[in-house]
């Protein structure tokens, strides 16, 4: 099953109303075989103060394409350290030379913030405007909210994050576990 079609049946489930993105920007977006699918997720651990920011890149067979595991220092908000995944996820692409691109998150606030472009003066509106700067550095670049069950991998790949002390990426060859959760998200889209 293709990725446009896994798409598809996620927004059957949706409400028509959902302000998440239009639907016809997901499949505008996904029809242009070009476009970068990246996922990103982030993951804390309090005990240790330590954050750790998983990101990968798939085809549109939701096969592995590349992966990074970024330790970071602990944020006290979530959102915060949400952003800063995503912001990395933009920053990766932009040194591989990537143009267009679709995120996914499992962060509806923060998704939201991003489409929306609210702004105020706290570390993570700062952190959504420079997003929202760093989106004009490309041709095409959408956001969009996907449920935690589709974003196993992300999780997974942040929890993994926090135990490092460098960063670590993947490219051709994954760890077992890593394909594993990557199968297991297309399974659950495909359900």
């Amino acid at each position: 099953m293709e990725y446009k079609q896994m798409w598809d049946l996620e927004k059957m489930e949706r409400k028509k109303d959902d302000p998440e993105v239009p639907a016809m920007t997901i499949t505008k977006e996904l029809q242009d075989q070009h476009a970068t699918l990246m996922f990103t997720d982030a993951a804390m651990d309090k005990k240790r103060s330590r954050g750790g920011l998983g990101i990968t890149t798939k085809d549109h067979n939701g096969k592995l394409v590349k992966a990074w595991a970024i330790p970071t220092g602990m944020m006290k908000d979530a959102a915060i350290l949400e952003a800063e995944a995503i912001r990395s996820a933009m920053l990766k692409a932009l040194e591989e030379g990537w143009t267009s691109l679709l995120i996914h998150s499992d962060c509806k606030g923060l998704v939201d913030r991003i489409n929306h472009k609210c702004f105020g003066l706290s570390l993570l509106d700062v952190l959504v405007e420079d997003i929202v700067h760093l989106r004009r550095s490309f041709w095409r670049c959408s956001f969009i909210f996907i449920g935690r069950e589709y974003n196993r991998t992300n999780h997974d790949l942040a929890k993994f994050a926090i135990n490092l002390i460098d960063e670590t990426r993947w490219e051709l060859d994954f760890p077992v576990w890593l394909r594993t959760e990557a199968h297991k998200d297309v399974l659950a889209v495909c359900q």
